[in-house]
């Protein structure tokens, strides 16, 4: 892994993308403590199926992706977040989440204990699954990866940055201090992002672990009656992964890892004091994070589009790209089997139930180099040739049909250009015909066409090759419509039961009465403008295909 700078971070455009996909929600259940009774409130119905029974008797089921019970390992979970992962080395977001009440187990989920590999938890086990990946991929591809790291967590509605220490504020974790309230920004490259968070280049899996270690060490904590080291914070890891193919091509993925404080009743915890000031803030944040869930599952439903407020705090704001955006996200619903947790069980069950109907739309974080860029401009110039020379070959096959069968071949080239004659005194030779075929009087026009010369039998040396060719068309389609309407004014006549005698020159060749039938030159101009509609539909057709 090449060493990035810190604070660098690569633009992204998204350049492929697949169908919007719902929130993957799983449930975990942690082992009954030796201070709570063996009364239950949930019984398992299988790995994705799960009954609640309340005190009072009432029963709830629910349904989720997988659902991991009290003997299920720090490893099943992390199998099946595999995916969510790996994907980020590939230009994906990911996001993985753990909610709860207080002691439910989401920091040892997401954290675990860093000491004991065995009880390494997401973040740790997605980090070294990262680097194993990178040097994989490095060998396989010959990509060149750059890394950087950011640990924050949001306490009471500040955004405070845990890798970098700050003299002038007291760290909660009994640290030397964080820089504390930053803000989040958005812009047309980077989307959301917290301005001034420090974002550590690392070259190895030990920087990485090394780095996160010290971030979390600066976590607010406390104790309450329900937790000895409870989060007071909602903390956030976040890996960015940037990957540069041979050909210049930067993917850039990112893995973002929640931990969510846990919601908690001031009756149970008996918070006082500043303590008492956390949870309230802890629940109010939370409870944005439910408002924006339901804004989102409403949409989803196809219902009246609504506002969804991710600036009501901190904690959506930051999670605005994991909430109904383009990020895969995963969530994970730790509760507790007791029954003297029931109330609290229940609400986190019916979250992670609300949270299923997110819809994301996960997109590949892109960025194509000149290089490859110039490449597909040439294609696409190759490509554009190709066409027009179809085009032309066409255009020449639908020349022939243009013509009517009894018109004559082509003319030869114009003569020297010469004075224009007397208008109406024949000058056929004008328009590319025999000399003398005049055209008089009211026959002009047709005679003319025939002849080869010019329209209106005169015309001089105006309507050389060019003009013989747009009268000939404008001719053409003359006829077609004479012809269109001759047999259309029959038809009608026929269906309404209208005569069909012979007299009165009713169903005379051409002539003047309501039944006229088209003259041999109106049927040949339908069948040749018939063709080329056909033609035209056909070229169509091609066109599209090629597409």
């Amino acid at each position: 892994m090449a060493e990035a700078a810190e604070g660098q971070l690569a633009s992204t455009s998204s350049s492929a993308s697949a169908p919007a996909s719902s929130t993957t929600v799983r449930a975990r259940f942690r082992p009954r403590s030796s201070k709570e009774a063996e009364a239950r409130c949930v019984e398992y119905a299988g790995n994705t199926q799960i009954g609640f029974t309340g005190p009072d008797g009432t029963r709830h089921s629910f349904t989720f992706d997988k659902i991991y019970g009290e003997a299920s390992s720090q490893a099943d979970v992390f199998s099946d977040l595999r995916p969510v992962v790996e994907a980020a080395l590939a230009g994906y977001n990911g996001t993985i989440m753990a909610y709860g009440q207080t002691g439910s187990g989401k920091t040892h989920s997401l954290i675990g204990r860093v000491a004991d590999p065995e009880q390494h938890g997401v973040v740790p086990r997605a980090i070294a699954h990262l680097a194993a990946g990178i040097a994989e991929a490095g060998e396989r591809d010959g990509a060149d990866f750059q890394v950087v790291l950011s640990v924050v967590e949001i306490y009471c509605e500040r955004i405070r940055d845990l890798l970098e220490p700050s003299p002038g504020a007291p760290g909660a974790g009994g640290g030397a201090g964080t820089a504390d309230n930053l803000q989040v920004k958005q812009d047309a490259v980077r989307g959301v992002y917290i301005e001034g968070a420090t974002e550590l280049g690392v070259t190895d899996e030990q920087q990485l672990v090394d780095f996160m270690t010290r971030g979390l060490a600066q976590r607010a904590v406390s104790a309450t009656s329900m937790n000895e080291a409870s989060s007071r914070s909602h903390c956030i890891v976040t890996v960015r992964v940037n990957r540069t193919l041979p050909d210049g091509t930067v993917q850039v993925g990112k893995l973002v890892m929640v931990d969510l404080a846990g919601s908690e009743r001031a009756d149970r915890t008996h918070a006082a004091g500043a303590t008492l000031v956390e949870g309230s803030l802890i629940n109010k944040s939370l409870s944005c994070l439910s408002n924006v869930i339901y804004a989102l599952t409403e949409d989803s439903r196809g219902g009246k589009a609504r506002h969804v407020p991710y600036r009501d705090s901190k904690l959506t704001r930051v999670l605005q790209d994991s909430l109904g955006g383009s990020a895969r996200t995963v969530l994970i619903i730790c509760c507790s089997p007791c029954l003297e947790n029931a109330a609290e069980t229940l609400s986190s069950l019916r979250f992670g139930s609300r949270a299923k109907g997110v819809q994301n739309t996960v997109t590949v974080n892109q960025r194509i180099s000149p290089e490859r860029l110039q490449q597909q401009l040439e294609q696409m110039r190759a490509r554009y040739a190709q066409l027009v020379e179809e085009l032309a070959a066409a255009r020449a096959l639908a020349a022939p049909r243009m013509g009517s069968p009894a018109a004559a071949p082509p003319p030869p080239p114009p003569p020297p250009v010469e004075p224009a004659g007397p208008s109406g005194s024949g000058g056929g030779a004008a328009g590319g015909g025999p000399a003398g075929a005049a055209a008089v009087g009211g026959e002009s026009g047709d005679a003319g066409r025939e002849g080869g010369g010019g329209s209106g039998g005169g015309g001089g040396n105006d309507g050389v090759e060019g003009r013989g060719l747009e009268e000939e068309i404008r001719a053409k389609l003359s006829d077609g419509r004479k012809g269109f309407e001759a047999l259309f004014r029959l038809v009608m006549v026929l269906v309404k039961g209208g005569g069909t005698g012979s007299g009165g020159g009713e169903l005379a060749v051409g002539g003047a009465g309501p039944l006229a039938l088209p003259t041999p030159r109106q049927v040949s101009a339908l069948a040749d403008l018939s063709a080329l509609a056909v033609l035209g539909l056909g070229l169509v057709a091609v066109a599209v295909w090629e597409r």
